[in-house]
This record gives C-alpha cells, sequence and structure tokens, in this order.
C-alpha cells in the first residue's frame, strides 16, 4: 500500500460509522492484513482501524482480523519477525481479547525466533508478560525459554530479550522459570558456565528468592566443573558468598571444597578461583574451611600452586589465618626448607601480627636457613620483619651474619642473606662493613689531600 492509498483509507476510517467498519475490515482482509502489519503504511492503516474499532466497541471486526492474521502459523511468524509486524499483532490480539489464544501460538520455535531477533521485542515481553496473559497462560512459553536456555543465553540479542523477561516477571513467573532451568542439571551446568548464562540465572534466582536453592544445586561435580573452568567465575564466588544464601546453605558446598581440596589447590585455575573465594568470603565460612582442611595444609603448602591458597588464609588475619598458622606451627622448619612451601613461611613473618611472629620464631633455627637454597629466602623475610619488631635482636643478627661476610660464595643463598643483613644493618644505623669503613676512610684522606 502506497501513502496516498493509505491516507485515502485512513481518512474513510476516520469518517466510519459503526456500521461501516464491517466493510472496511473486509478490504482489509481482501489486501492481506499479513502485507499490511509489515508494511509502515499499511501498518499505519491497521492501527487506526484497531483504534476505530475498539473505540466503536466493534469486537466482531477486531476478532476477524485476528483470525486472519492467526490462521496461517507460517505467515505469522514471518510478520511477527518484522517489528512493525510485531507491534500490530500485538495491538489486534489486545485489543481483540485474544491474548491467552495468541500466548498459545507463539510458544515452542517461533518464540525463540522471537527472543533471537535482531530487533527491540520489549512490546512482546511486556504483552506476555501482562494480566491478561494469565500465568496458566505462560505456562507453555516460560517452559520454552527454560527448555532452550542454553540456546538464547549464547546468543547476544537472545540472552539480551531474556534479562528483559526476567526484569518484569512477577514472583510466580520467576518460580517456574528457575524451577524449568533446573530440570535440566546438565543443561544448568552448561548456562552456568556461559557468562551471559550465568548472569541469566543470576537474576532470575535472585529476583525469585531462591538463593539458598540454587547454593544447594551446585554442590558436588558441578561445584567443582566451576572452580577448575577457565572463564572467571568471580560472580559465582560472589553470589554463593552472600548473605542471602545463608551460612547453613554453604555448607554443601564447603563440603565439597574441603574434600577435593588437593585437587583443586592443584588445578591451574582452581586455585586462583579458591584464592578469590577466600577474600570474599565471610569470617564464619573461613573458620569452618580452615577446620575443614586441617589435616592437609601441609600438604597443599608444598604445591606449586597451593601454596598461593594457604598464603590467602594467612593474610586474612583474624581466627581463620590463626589457626591455619597453629596447625603448620610444628612445621615451619620443614616448610622453610622446602620449594613453594617456604613462601608460606615467608608470609607468616611477613604478614601475622607481632604476637604471632615471635611465637613462630621460637620455632625456627636461623643457622640452617642461611645457606638452605629455599630457606635463605625465610632468613631475609625474619630479619626484615624485625628491623621494626625488635631492632636489638634484628642488629645482633645481623651483625653475626655480616661478620661472616668471607664465609659466603656469590653465588651462595648465604650471600644473599649478607646483602639483606648488611643493608638493614644500614637502616637501623649501626654499620659493621669494614669495607665501607675503609671506603669512607679514603674518600675523606682523598678530599683533605686536595684541599
Amino acid at each position: 500500500m502506497d501513502a496516498m492509498d493509505a491516507s485515502r483509507f485512513c481518512r474513510i476510517l476516520e469518517a466510519a460509522s459503526v456500521f461501516d467498519l464491517c466493510d472496511l475490515a473486509q478490504r482489509l482482509i481482501r489486501v492481506g492484513v499479513h502485507l499490511l502489519a509489515s508494511d509502515p503504511e499499511g501498518h499505519r492503516v491497521l492501527v487506526l482501524f484497531c483504534n476505530r474499532a475498539y473505540e466503536l466497541s466493534r469486537d466482531a471486526d477486531l476478532i476477524s482480523i485476528y483470525d486472519e492474521l492467526t490462521k496461517n502459523r507460517q505467515e505469522l511468524g514471518q510478520s511477527l519477525l518484522n517489528e512493525l509486524g510485531l507491534e500490530s499483532i500485538i495491538l489486534v490480539t489486545d485489543y481483540s481479547g485474544n491474548n491467552k489464544h495468541f500466548a498459545g501460538l507463539i510458544q515452542g520455535d517461533l518464540l525463540v525466533r522471537l527472543m533471537m531477533t535482531s530487533y527491540d521485542v520489549k512490546p512482546l515481553i511486556t504483552f506476555i508478560s501482562s494480566e491478561k496473559v494469565g500465568f496458566e497462560a505462560r505456562q507453555p512459553l516460560l517452559a520454552t525459554i527454560s527448555n532452550n536456555i542454553l540456546l538464547l543465553s549464547n546468543h547476544e540479542k537472545g540472552s539480551k530479550n531474556l534479562s528483559g523477561l526476567i526484569s518484569v516477571a512477577c514472583d510466580e513467573d520467576l518460580h517456574s522459570l528457575f524451577d524449568g532451568f533446573t530440570s535440566n542439571l546438565q543443561d544448568f551446568g552448561q548456562a552456568l558456565l556461559n557468562k551471559q548464562g550465568r548472569e541469566t540465572i543470576f537474576l532470575v534466582t535472585d529476583k525469585g528468592g531462591k538463593n539458598q536453592q540454587f547454593a544447594g544445586l551446585i554442590q558436588g561435580e558441578l561445584l567443582m566443573r566451576f572452580l577448575k573452568n577457565d572463564d572467571d567465575v568471580k560472580p559465582l564466588i560472589s553470589f554463593i558468598t552472600s548473605e542471602k544464601v545463608g551460612f547453613q546453605a554453604r555448607q554443601p558446598l564447603l563440603a565439597t571444597i574441603s574434600a577435593n581440596i588437593i585437587s583443586l589447590s592443584s588445578h591451574f585455575k582452581a586455585y586462583k578461583n579458591l584464592c578469590d573465594l577466600i577474600t570474599v568470603s565471610s569470617k564464619e565460612f573461613n573458620f569452618s574451611l580452615v577446620q575443614a582442611i586441617q589435616e592437609h595444609l601441609v600438604a597443599i603448602s608444598k604445591l606449586k600452586f597451593g601454596n598461593h591458597v594457604v598464603q590467602s588464609l594467612i593474610c586474612l588475619q583474624n581466627e581463620a589465618s590463626k589457626l591455619a598458622i597453629a596447625s603448620l606451627k610444628g612445621t615451619l622448619m620443614i616448610l622453610s626448607k622446602i620449594a613453594y612451601s617456604h613462601f608460606v613461611v615467608q608470609s607468616i613473618f611477613r604478614s601475622s601480627d607481632d604476637m604471632t611472629v615471635l611465637d613462630c620464631f621460637k620455632e625456627i633455627n636461623l643457622e640452617e636457613l642461611v645457606t638452605n637454597p629455599n630457606g635463605h629466602f625465610v632468613h631475609q623475610s625474619i630479619v626484615r620483619r624485625f628491623q621494626t619488631l625488635d631492632v636489638e635482636l634484628c642488629r645482633n643478627i645481623c651483625s653475626e651474619i655480616v661478620s661472616r661476610k668471607f664465609d659466603f660464595e656469590l653465588h651462595d643463598p648465604g650471600y644473599q642473606v649478607f646483602l639483606t643483613c648488611k643493608s638493614v644493618l644500614l637502616k637501623i644505623g649501626k654499620i659493621c662493613d669494614h669495607t665501607l669503613l675503609d671506603s669512607v676512610f679514603f674518600l675523606f684522606l682523598h678530599i683533605f689531600t686536595f684541599l
């Protein structure tokens, strides 16, 4: 329909009486309502007709247009995939009172195609979420969305439209969607491993108040898959550690982690996620975690990745970290001499409070650490900490090492200890390096000679 025909038809509609509308409806049907619905000028005519019929209470004429639009599902689908067509059909459906019938027509593949279309489908989302459609009539639509969560969440536009639907959904719809999402744990897990799918499920879970049920679903093998996933799972970690989940609901998650702590601490991605989990979790959760993995802390400390997990616990500086340190205290000398685990001992002396440091120092034999390939790092950490904690003790330790300068070869770990002790002595104001004193003496001698 061209602009001239559309304008002429609009003038006729504006002047039409109640009795004229039936004839005009048949004329529109003969022209082809699907052609009108998707055409800019035809859309204008169809909208005006619906408004006039609604004003004049001509339900029969509106129903005849609706029946024509929906008698062929293939044509209906093509029109709905057009932005103007969607708007036209929703208007006709709403004015004719066929909301529930229309909801039944668009379930299945057609709804999925609409959710993944390139244009804005907010009118459709608003329509199917309205009270006129009703909860019962929406069930097939919600089931379709739930069954295709993986497909929709992996699609850029589909995930946005899905989020739009969730944002306007009522509590009953949200509960239905959550139940649908979680009915197939395999698809549920796959969707959670996808960033957009995860955001969609979080939104449904949070808005629907299903946080505790969600936490119960992701324990066991599913949680292990998340923690070992390459994708960023910080949002998941923050979600399951939130107050809405609650401490009791997190107990199964804690049991899963503690039962698989060695495996997780040995995995190149899982250990980072464990560290993030420790960082954002509550004091109670971390304390319970340390209690659960207490017997494995020494073994974890010796792992290439696991030592970072133990360091994360130590750096908390709360009851959980104190319990972790107490569990390691009797093995500090052994850990100091082992690759990777010496980092844990360094963290204790670097991050712990003064009383803990002094208590742990009693377990250390400094002489054994000086020339040890790993232990010398611990020795240097102790010296650096004691330069502020106990200056006199630090001076004595450093002076003893500096006095043995010629006992160390350049490539010897002990030489690194010597350099650190020398630097610390300079900072605390007692220089015991005779070479440095000689250099100062010759500098002054040169100055006086020149004068």
